[in-house]
């Protein structure tokens, strides 16, 4: 318990977040205001500078207090992994402050590789570190609620979405995975109670917010839960339509049914590959093609369909990549459904073993991660390389298991030409224009990925 006030500085660093509302975020600074402490709100998106790399200097060399408190209060895991990037990138201008982090999802990761002598990882979300060890009066769900337009006015919190977890966690174990529980012992799925949800989305019925998020890996992942709360949210009716992620094969016409009856209208769904061969070896543990091709059989068109495809996995030729891109352009001509595809790195350390660098893949990542408007210039993706390749913890954003990985960017950026009208493929546009076309010039030219490793660096800067 801290004694007397401090010097305190809330920041926020991850862009794309405002249309998201960050729940612990907002309820940390209300009680803070609550408690009359002082603190200095420092927000990324807040920033008038177009260039990224600029805004983040900035930002971090005005915070003037003596403790920062970095909030990581997100509706997914993969933004906290970036954005905890984007802090180290420039930790040395908040070398003379005390930072604390603020997630308890990076209590499971290998933190100990990243520790410095003014960083402390705290298991806590922002709104529960602040509630402790502030000695600030913690805020009751009840009067937070009364309290939250207010506060959202305040904070500067006008356009965004309501979202929340009725559980977390998956039961399947697919390997690429950022959602997973790591250490054993672990609880394989965590619930929420459906009352608080049910609150939860009330309330932000009442503010206006018609379209709600669950934002858990596996929506279906307990089924009598979730059951009982899709027949009780349809018979309560809040007027609230939602959209959440699930698995294929946890699909059916019974639980679809009550999904759409209880007002769901975006679903998003993993196919990843449509080879059996790869998807075994990444533990998916469905076939992914064959259960879409049932749930297509019985699916509405009131429902949209976000489909993730992946490339990338270890043992993947650019044939079976082909085939994936095939059935990616087929699934997008689809009303209502749109494909996405991406890379799959390696979060997991313990299985580096036949792990190689690319280090294109940075690039692939911040430029699907930062808003479009945002400038993403060579000495960003420089100092990004600088630290991947430095830091042991971060070494995963340039790794993957795919020795083919330069055949396969080849053979995408050839597809992707052949075909310059057919946009359902979006995820690659900012990567293949970079810089006026710099880094597909260096894809189409390298005889190695040892030559594209090196061209890279040398594109960025980095010696």
């Amino acid at each position: 318990m801290m004694k007397k006030p401090c010097s305190l500085a809330v920041l926020q660093i991850i862009p794309k977040h405002h249309h998201l509302l960050p729940v612990g975020l907002v309820k940390a600074l209300a009680i803070l205001d609550e408690g009359g402490h002082p603190y200095g709100f420092y927000d990324i998106e807040r920033s008038p500078e177009p260039d990224f790399r600029s805004a983040l200097l900035q930002l971090l060399s005005s915070i003037k207090e003596e403790t920062v408190l970095v909030s990581m209060a997100c509706h997914n895991n993969y933004p906290k992994i970036e954005s905890l990037i984007f802090l180290y990138l420039y930790l040395p201008l908040l070398k003379d402050k005390k930072v604390i982090i603020c997630s308890a999802y990076f209590s499971l990761y290998e933190t100990s590789l990243i520790q410095r002598k003014n960083v402390v990882f705290s298991p806590l979300d922002i709104d529960e570190y602040v509630a402790k060890h502030m000695g600030a009066p913690h805020l009751t769900e009840e009067v937070f609620g009364q309290r939250l337009e207010e506060a959202l006015t305040r904070y500067g919190y006008q356009n965004y979405r309501f979202w929340g977890y009725l559980t977390f966690g998956c039961y399947a174990k697919c390997s690429f995975c950022y959602n997973r529980l790591p250490f054993e012992g672990a609880p394989t799925i965590t619930q929420r109670p459906p009352d608080a949800v049910l609150q939860w989305m009330l309330r932000a019925k009442r503010f206006g917010k018609t379209y709600f998020e669950f934002c858990e890996p596996n929506f279906i992942s307990d089924r009598p839960l979730v059951e009982a709360f899709l027949k009780r949210l349809k018979q309560e009716n809040p007027g609230v339509t939602w959209r959440c992620k699930t698995r294929l094969d946890d699909m059916d016409p019974d639980i679809y049914s009550l999904m759409t009856a209880a007002g769901c209208r975006t679903i998003f769904l993993g196919v990843e590959h449509v080879d059996l061969a790869l998807l075994r070896r990444i533990r998916k543990g469905e076939n992914s093609a064959e259960k879409l091709a049932e749930f297509l059989k019985y699916r509405r068109k009131e429902t949209d369909i976000h489909l993730s495809f992946m490339m990338g996995i270890r043992g993947e030729t650019p044939s079976a990549l082909r085939r994936n891109l095939e059935m990616v352009l087929k699934i997008g001509a689809v009303e209502g459904m749109e494909p996405n595809i991406g890379w799959q790195i390696s979060f997991n350390r313990r299985n580096r073993a036949p792990a190689v660098p690319n280090y294109i893949i940075p690039f692939m990542f911040i430029m699907n991660f930062l808003p479009s408007h945002m400038e993403i210039s060579p000495a960003l993706m420089r100092d990004i390389l600088v630290m991947c390749r430095q830091e042991p913890f971060f070494d995963f954003w340039c790794m993957t298991e795919s020795q083919e990985s330069l055949s396969l960017m080849q053979h995408l950026a050839a597809f992707l030409k052949s075909r310059p009208q057919q946009k359902v493929i979006r995820d690659y546009d900012r990567l293949l224009s970079y810089e006026g076309g710099e880094l597909t010039k260096l894809v189409l030219k390298s005889q190695t990925l040892e030559d594209l490793n090196r061209s890279v660096l040398s594109m960025a800067g980095v010696r």
